[in-house]
């Protein structure tokens, strides 16, 4: 009796074993660490293009479309009352958390300005003719950044704004190697942009992103074709940030009241 029970005992560690082995691997995995954030929209400068009431709930479906990151974890972006969001991103590297949280708080608002033809003669003499403001645009030269001020319109022309923009990608100078984004336009933005073009050959014509101008270039030519440059002071890194933010633009500014790690 004692001689079939010494041989049970060490079948019995075994199987005890397996099922600790077994148990383990059924075990749900620890959830991944990742980042958070409490986000408000301004309800205040929805987009006019959507129906009342629905600021929030778009820059939901915006705010997807920017964060989610191929091969890892869905994130959860879902509203939290009236004007704030949460978005709990999982699974991602440090860089991926900083980008992220780039793409959250640009808003993208892309807008299509005249300066004023006598920009440079009414700045010199402090003068602002109604209707305009004061923008500095900031360029690169030999290693520095100058600042230019301008005289420029304070509505899009012809209302041309980032909302007919069909797509928008980083492309280099062949010249300079620095970064610039191509933008392409909707069938109606691309009229909008020939007829703006066409009517002000000669004038200066501002980019404006996110309330900065970026650049002022003057029109040589009627554009037809639909596509336009934005050029800037901005790193790689920035370019394709702007670029992915114009892709999908925000309905509304937000802003990041709380951020914590998890």
């Amino acid at each position: 009796m004692k001689k079939n029970l010494l041989k049970l005992v060490p079948a019995l560690l075994l199987s005890l074993l397996a099922g600790a082995v077994g148990l383990a691997g059924c075990r749900p995995r620890a959830p991944e660490h990742g980042i958070s954030f409490l986000a408000e929209v301004d309800t205040n400068r929805v987009s006019a293009r959507l129906l009342p009431g629905r600021g929030v709930e778009a820059t939901v479906e915006v705010l997807r479309k920017r964060v989610d990151v191929p091969g890892v974890a869905k994130p959860l972006i879902q509203p939290v009352g009236d004007n704030r969001i949460l978005i709990r991103l999982p699974g991602l590297t440090e860089a991926e958390k900083a980008s992220a949280k780039s793409q959250i708080q640009k808003a993208g608002f892309l807008e299509f300005r005249l300066v004023h033809p006598e920009s440079d003669a009414l700045l010199k003499q402090g003068t602002v003719q109604p209707g305009c403001e004061v923008k500095v645009e900031r360029r690169k030269r030999q290693g520095t950044v100058v600042e230019v001020r301008r005289l420029v319109k304070k509505e899009p022309e012809r209302g041309l704004t980032g909302d007919y923009v069909a797509e928008s990608w980083v492309t280099l100078d062949p010249i300079s190697g620095e970064p610039k984004i191509s933008l392409k336009f909707n069938s109606e933005g691309a009229r909008l942009f020939g007829d703006i073009t066409r009517e002000h050959v000669g004038h200066c014509l501002a980019i404006i992103l996110d309330g900065e101008l970026y650049s002022a270039p003057v029109i040589r030519e009627p554009i037809l074709g639909g596509t336009c440059e934005i050029s800037g002071s901005f790193d790689l890194a920035e370019a394709h940030d702007l670029a992915a933010a114009l892709q999908h633009p925000l309905p509304a500014p937000i802003r990041i009241l709380e951020e914590r790690k998890f």
